[in-house]
């Protein structure tokens, strides 16, 4: 009975207190432009999947994520469009729709 009770306050002392906020973004940008691209790698030293058969691996693929000094003027990004690449980060070959499939899991 004791450890139930130890259990019970422990989740109590470490639950949340109040609803989850989103990320606030309260900083200004800053005085430097940055860009942004995407390269599409493969390790051909590792295969993927891990737990595929022998004959239905592949190189693993490395997608590399790159953030460069640039001029302003440029398309802002919206954080969505960085969340889009989680659609593609294993399968480069995926479409469109297919990454939104993905997504929307």
């Amino acid at each position: 009975m004791l450890k139930f009770l130890a259990f019970i306050l422990l989740v109590l002392v470490g639950a949340p207190s109040g609803a989850q906020q989103a990320f606030p973004f309260l900083d200004k940008p800053g005085s430097f432009a940055v860009g942004f691209r995407v390269v599409e790698q493969v390790d051909p030293s590792r295969s993927y999947p891990a737990n595929a058969p022998e004959g239905a691996r592949k190189p693993r693929p490395i997608q590399t994520a790159i953030w460069y000094p640039a001029v302003k003027g440029g398309k802002p990004m919206r954080y969505d469009d960085y969340l889009q690449l989680l659609g593609w980060d294993d399968d480069f070959t995926r479409s469109p729709a297919e990454r939104d499939k993905v997504l929307a899991k």
